[in-house]
């Protein structure tokens, strides 16, 4: 696991000190070893910083080379690498070393593109052809690993960090207003997009190749395709929990192949549980795991520590409170390179921080709502969507009623604002969204091109045989989860040197969800149906069987006690007037709200003022 930069210059030869500017950006993620290439030519130069995990020993140097033609940075891990190299050895390939990277090399000299489609694992890499004087961009399928980039007419700029990228002067640091209206929306920016113009980031699976012709970058793109579909699907529902058992299990294993030490992070939830039981169960010792909790909701540390005792693991685990929230605000502003409204960024950073004192490695359960129908609002999907064909005087009755029955006066709002709605997008926007049924473009001075509600459409017109349930799984599995959660993950475990790892996103795991029957993600009020029964094979079902809760840090109650001074002298006039693209009028409504109105805005208030110290740290 690792951290890389580039460049490809069409009409400048590359400037070293530029690229090793770039390259120390990324120290955190790459401690153990530092490399850096120009071409003969001085087009194109490539750093890398190096976290040694798999062959330890200098033969792992990059940038690599092979076959005296291609020059490799690469970030992540390839984890059949070992069967992939027998399939080239077969080929007529001979390995000097013991590395995925040469690995890669070769997959891609023999494959060319379609390599993504062979390989298993998390990454994000570069590949230089000296010889038709091509640069190969690339990032996994699942979007684990991030690589955002800027291109213009003959400039290219790479790398793992939008941080680094603004050490190249061609980059420029204006703000999208775009990305602000989404990124209010949705509490991310969502790819291709980036918070600044002209900076993008891969999606999941893409690639993009780019050469050099008459002093001109020509590009071409694609996408790796999905997982393969299994050779045979089960026949009933115990077939379907084997098949689920036996995938997550072989991910397990296969991810645990480390030459450092590792560990789990484990809430105490199901799929966290069950990707830590699969660890157990492959350790002649127990493992590491590792929990952070904070009293208030969302708290889960003590489900946590039953779980691990259970297991027999060696747990650790901190407590965090509103002080601390403080004192890793400027870790977060300076790490998160881009800003990111989802409050649990905290709290993995403080669990990233304990956990490295320990391994080099944490396998945790992401991936598991995404892929097995995990969230409440999937089910509410489907279950108003006959709702839908009723005419508006009727679906008001039925918001009325909701209202009137609602056990939770904001969720009972909400959905009642969504069977009103009258389609399965608009529905979902409603749910998703952070504003709710405060429109966002209160607080933009520039509403944008594009709304988080185009982007929902969108996946919802491209899947539009399915329910709305499974619809609103596609447009998570593809924006929130990559966006937000994987990219919350990489950047607070990077921060510490610290490799994260994700089995429940391994190509045979999304291969099974992807056609999992939907009975088996859901059953009446139980979610994640599939995923609960394979744990509680080996977890007491009493240890685990609760509702959801997720790992919110309790900011409502925080900002309305102990950090109040703290949210309006962030979101005070002279700091909203800094950054430009907000309305003061808007701010201090939904200031003023949350502090004297009591509503609960504080979702979007952590979004306000996290967008404020990442243009204080990272723009300025």
């Amino acid at each position: 696991m690792c951290g890389i930069v580039g460049m490809l210059q069409a009409t400048a030869p590359v400037d070293r000190g530029r690229l090793q500017a770039m390259r120390e950006v990324l120290t955190s993620r790459g401690p153990d070893d530092a490399g850096a290439w120009v071409s003969p030519d001085q087009c194109v130069g490539l750093g890398h910083r190096r976290l040694a995990i798999i062959d330890t020993s200098s033969a792992g140097h990059q940038p690599m080379t092979f076959a005296g033609r291609y020059m490799s940075c690469y970030n992540g891990e390839i984890y059949n690498y070992r069967a992939v190299r027998t399939v080239l050895e077969g080929a007529g390939y001979e390995f000097r070393t013991a590395s995925d990277t040469e690995v890669l090399l070769a997959a891609y000299d023999h494959w060319g593109p379609d390599c993504l489609a062979e390989l298993d694992g998390i990454f994000a890499f570069a590949i230089y052809d000296q010889t038709d004087r091509s640069l190969f961009l690339a990032r996994d399928q699942a979007g684990v690993k991030p690589l955002y980039y800027f291109a213009s007419a003959s400039l290219l700029v790479f790398g793992s960090r939008l941080r680094a990228l603004l050490q190249h002067p061609g980059v420029p640091r204006d703000v999208c207003p775009t990305a602000v209206r989404l990124y209010l929306e949705l509490g991310y920016v969502p790819a291709p997009r980036a918070i600044l113009s002209g900076v993008r980031k891969l999606e999941p699976g893409e690639w993009r190749r780019y050469r050099v012709s008459d002093d001109t970058l020509r590009v071409e793109s694609g996408h790796a395709p999905p997982p393969a579909a299994p050779a045979s699907l089960p026949s009933n529902d115990r077939g379907w929990l084997d098949a689920i058992d036996g995938a997550v299990t072989r991910a397990v294993g296969a991810q645990m192949v480390s030459d450092v030490p590792i560990g789990a992070f484990l809430s105490g939830g199901v799929d966290s549980s069950l990707v830590a039981a699969a660890m157990q169960r492959h350790s002649t010792s127990p493992i590491r795991t590792f929990t952070v909790g904070f009293a208030g909701a969302g708290d889960e540390s003590r489900q946590a520590a039953a779980v691990a005792a259970h297991l027999g693991t060696n747990h650790e685990q901190m407590m965090f409170a509103a002080p601390d929230l403080l004192n890793f605000l400027d870790v977060y502003a300076r790490e998160f390179d881009e800003p990111l409204a989802d409050s649990s960024g905290l709290p993995s950073l403080v669990v990233s921080q304990m956990a490295s004192r320990h391994v080099r490695v944490c396998l945790g359960g992401d991936g598991g709502d995404e892929l097995f129908g995990g969230y409440r609002n999937y089910g509410y999907l489907d279950r108003m969507a006959p709702l839908w064909s009723l005419p508006l005087p009727l679906r008001r009755l039925a918001g009325a009623a909701v209202r009137a029955g609602g056990r939770s006066g904001h969720r009972a709002r909400l959905l009642a604002a969504a069977i009103e709605s009258g389609n399965a997008v608009d529905a979902f926007a409603l749910m998703r969204t952070l504003s709710k049924d405060r429109a966002v473009t209160t607080l933009v001075v520039d509403e944008g091109e594009q709304s988080a509600r185009d982007l929902i459409a969108e996946t919802f017109d491209a899947h539009a045989n399915r329910p709305p349930s499974e619809r609103a799984c596609r447009f998570d599995l593809r924006s929130y989860l990559v966006d937000d959660i994987l990219q919350k993950v990489d950047v607070s475990s990077m921060a510490y040197s610290l490799e994260a790892r994700v089995p429940l996103l391994a190509p045979e795991v999304r291969a099974l969800a992807d056609r999992l029957p939907p009975h088996l993600k859901r059953r009446g009020s139980t979610t994640k149906w599939a995923l609960r029964e394979v744990l509680y094979r080996h977890v007491p079902r009493g240890l685990v069987d609760r509702p959801k809760q997720g790992f919110e840090v309790p900011l409502r109650e925080w900002f309305r006690g102990e950090l109040r001074d703290f949210v309006q002298e962030a979101l005070s006039p002279a700091a909203v007037a800094r950054f430009g693209f907000l309305r003061q009028d808007g701010v201090a409504a939904v200031l003023d709200a949350h502090l004297l109105g009591g509503q609960d805005t504080h979702p979007q208030l952590w979004a306000l003022t996290s967008l404020l110290r990442w243009d204080d740290h990272i723009r300025r």
